[in-house]
């Protein structure tokens, strides 16, 4: 995961969904956002908020600040 630390926290949600097999859509389902926003969500059209970050953190057992 170090390599993924520097990239820009959109990069790093995407490359780490797909390290550990997870879609957007059942990302979606863990931080309680519907599938559009998700999806958008994982292809950079909209940024992150602060419940996004939060609720990720806590699902994927990360640091929220390669979120931000």
């Amino acid at each position: 995961m170090a390599a993924l630390q520097n990239l820009a926290p959109h990069k790093f949600l995407a490359a780490h969904l797909e390290n550990i097999g997870m879609s957007a859509s059942k990302w979606g389902e863990l931080i309680e956002i519907d599938y559009s926003t998700a999806s958008r969500l994982h292809r950079s059209e909209r940024s992150l908020n602060a419940t996004h970050i939060r609720n990720t953190a806590i699902a994927l057992a990360i640091a929220p600040e390669l979120l931000i």
